[in-house]
């Protein structure tokens, strides 16, 4: 079947046939499963060598750009569109990619709203899904104890039969996992976080951007939702959005306690623009310098985007409300 290129849609890209692949996918899930079950269970048994890594970070802080150029350049398992066609059946949709696709670069630069369709099934993809699958309210934190052991069982067994059948690290980006880090911490207490921190005013900037191209209200909390939310929606739309960014990074911060300071790497946005070479020689020996380099790799076109894009007088009220906080000590 082939897919046909959309673009209709100024915003977004998106192959036509793919919601279609994904309903098919979908209704022959409980058949894939019967094959599938037993692979998952052959190799979450065997012993790991490789860890989950976990880009994690604010929205509109460049993750997906760093998802792009991190999985473009070294050979780590990353869920694919292809993938996520098969969401209800993760480990067989590996396989499927993995034979299909050949393990080649996929040379994907640009997202809409995160999203890759346009450049192909071998692009990576966020997976939202998947783990809204087993967790519903996942874009809010969840204490593990709310949680059936056999939820997490699962989700453990996935995750490591994919890694332990290819024995190469897999690398997630969905920055609903900022907020699961303690959920992470029982489900993979040895996982690997990549933290992207972008300046302050210009996240936020890209926030309230967002959020007014959306019609999304100014009183509430976009997308990702610090544990203070409900007092946040109480301020004013430029107060809000920096306190929400304050908030966000502050809990990462804090959770990023669970785990050995050599498992987890910040990185700064500006750093993909003005040290590109040298922050790529960082994050190979942070995932590991036995990780090989992918071939035919196009450089990709990196647009740093820290500019002013609000009115002077909008830009200069988010100026100080980032400037009234402690962004190095978050208190």
């Amino acid at each position: 079947m082939s897919l046909l290129l959309n673009t209709k849609c100024r915003n977004e890209y998106t192959f036509e046939g793919y919601p279609l692949l994904r309903k098919i996918a979908s209704k022959l899930a409980s058949i894939l499963n019967f094959f599938e079950k037993p692979l998952i269970e052959y190799y979450c048994k065997q012993s790991t060598q490789y860890q989950p890594i976990f880009i994690i970070g604010v929205p509109r802080s460049g993750s997906t750009i760093l998802f792009q150029v991190i999985t473009n350049t070294f050979d780590v398992l990353y869920p694919t569109n292809l993938v996520d066609i098969f969401q209800k059946n993760f480990f067989l949709g590996f396989i499927i990619s993995e034979t299909l696709l050949s393990n080649r670069a996929h040379n994907c630069f640009t997202s809409f709203n995160g999203r890759t369709y346009h450049c192909g099934l071998n692009a990576p993809n966020e997976c939202e899904d998947l783990f809204s699958n087993w967790i519903l309210d996942f874009k809010n934190y969840i204490p593990p104890n709310k949680i059936p052991k056999t939820t997490i069982q699962e989700i453990k067994q996935i995750i490591y039969s994919v890694i332990n059948k290819y024995k190469r690290s897999i690398i997630f980006k969905n920055l609903r996992f900022s907020l699961q880090l303690e959920l992470i911490s029982v489900i993979a207490p040895n996982s690997k976080f990549i933290f992207i921190k972008r300046n302050p005013l210009y996240t936020s900037q890209s926030i309230m951007l967002a959020k007014r191209r959306e019609g999304f209200s100014e009183n509430k909390v976009w997308y990702l939702r610090p544990s203070n939310f409900k007092g946040l929606e109480i301020l004013n739309p430029f107060e809000q959005t920096v306190k929400q960014v304050f908030f966000l990074e502050k809990q990462i911060h804090m959770d990023l306690s669970l785990f050995p300071n050599e498992n987890h790497l910040i990185i700064k946005y500006e750093d993909m623009f003005n040290n590109f070479e040298s922050l790529l020689k960082e994050v190979h020996k942070f995932v590991g310098q036995n990780i090989k380099i992918r071939g035919k790799i196009k450089n990709p076109f990196l647009k740093n985007n820290n500019n002013q894009k609000l009115n002077d007088e909008d830009f200069n009220i988010l100026k100080r409300e980032v400037n009234r906080l402690d962004w190095d000590e978050y208190s």
